[in-house]
């Protein structure tokens, strides 16, 4: 029997902890079996084969459990039949796993308690049978007569507080004031418990003493944390109730300063329209600007050079002042500077020479000071010598043409 208290308290830890606080069915009893309900039972169990549902079903889900490593040691201990090291294994897996996971575990547990107590079963019944049967068969020697029956001696019941039902009894009290969160009444309740309970059975309800308490110690923190997330969601409702009512106080503000705006505007307007205009002094108007007189174009100056050469003469030089002067007198004016070759020579030596001497007569007018975007150069060389008929000293020239930007 003490075996079997162990284990209901096993499994009524376990009940509890997955949230279904459901005893056990053998241990559901009015009062202790008899000694002649035992051997009877023990009879039954030897002569009729097991139920069905007590054998182990190695369904795919178990299969996918004992293959998941983190289930391997509550497994391990559980075929050991180490049932106290399978038990504390799945308190303390059973807040990192879901109901569905909880409650197949407990099925399992169950299932190993409900075989080993049918093996211890199988394993003691011959021997309680064979004494039973001793017992009830007495020797007779030959000729003797047997002897007057003695009345049978009522049971004896326990004393009160001892025995394995009443230490249930206090195990299911401590176990209702656990889950009530009456936890130093269960401290109590735990130290008396401790004066008659086995060592595991101890371990087992500290176990869920402390789980109640971290849980209920986690639920107040979530309730703090409601609470105070409610106390921050009042004052950001304040705040925002706050911000909207100053806004609306800008508001009415600025509309009251916008119609005092408007009414004096339209005061003003009555005031301006009863009152006559003033007479508005003339402007003194500006002088018209005097248009500019038109730019005149200079007559084209033409510079001679000598036979092959690119030299200016003074003459030359004084025909160019003179061009200096009317490009300096504005800045509307452009000149284009055109070279000329006689025919002597090879035509492309002609050209060259051509644009050689553009090149001299542009450089006297940068050395005045004439910007280099006024001078443009086009050479000719050759090209008009014979049918011009100019001599060749005419041919041998550079034109100085004026034109308006």
């Amino acid at each position: 029997m003490k075996v079997a208290v162990k284990i209901a308290l096993l499994l009524l830890m376990l009940s509890l902890l997955a949230g279904a606080f459901i005893l056990p069915k053998f241990v559901q009893r009015a009062k202790p079996p008899t000694p002649e309900e035992d051997l009877a039972a023990a009879i039954a169990a030897m002569g009729e084969e097991q139920p069905q549902e007590d054998q182990a079903i190695a369904d795919v889900e178990t299969e996918k459990l004992r293959a998941d490593k983190t289930y391997t040691k509550f497994f391990k201990s559980l075929d050991s039949q180490e049932f106290e090291a399978a038990t504390e294994e799945l308190v303390r897996l059973s807040p990192d796993i879901d109901a569905d996971t909880r409650e197949k575990l407990t099925g399992e547990m169950e299932l190993a308690v409900n075989n080993m107590e049918r093996e211890s079963l199988s394993t003691e019944t011959p021997e309680i049978a064979t004494a039973s049967t001793e017992t009830m068969l007495p020797e007779f020697e030959a000729g003797a007569e047997p002897e007057p029956e003695e009345e049978a001696q009522p049971n004896t019941a326990p004393a009160s507080g001892a025995g394995p039902e009443a230490e249930t009894t206090k195990v299911l009290a401590y176990m209702a004031t656990v889950q009530a969160g009456s936890f130093e009444e269960a401290e109590a309740q735990l130290e008396e418990l401790s004066k008659t309970a086995d060592t595991p059975t101890i371990t087992v309800l500290k176990a869920a003493l402390a789980s109640a308490k971290r849980n209920a110690k986690e639920a107040e923190r979530s309730r703090e944390m409601l609470v105070e997330s409610q106390k921050m969601m009042a004052e950001m409702q304040e705040k925002s109730l706050e911000q909207m009512r100053e806004s609306v106080q800008e508001l009415s503000k600025a509309t009251k300063v916008a119609q005092e705006a408007a009414a004096e505007a339209n005061r003003l307007k009555t005031e301006l329209a009863a009152k006559p205009a003033p007479a508005v002094a003339a402007s003194p108007k500006e002088p018209e600007p005097k248009p500019e007189p038109p730019v005149k174009i200079p007559e084209t100056v033409s510079v001679s050079f000598g036979f092959d050469s690119t030299y200016l003469t003074d003459e030359s030089k004084g025909k160019l002042a003179g061009a200096v002067k009317s490009l300096e007198s504005t800045e509307k004016l452009v000149v284009q500077l055109r070279g000329y070759t006689d025919a002597a020579g090879a035509s492309d030596y002609n050209g060259i020479l051509a644009r050689a001497r553009c090149e001299v007569v542009k450089d006297y007018f940068l050395e005045k000071d004439i910007a280099d975007d006024r001078l443009t150069i086009v050479a000719f060389g050759e090209t008009q010598a014979g049918s011009s008929g100019q001599s060749p000293e005419d041919l041998r020239r550079v034109d100085v043409i004026f034109r308006k930007r």
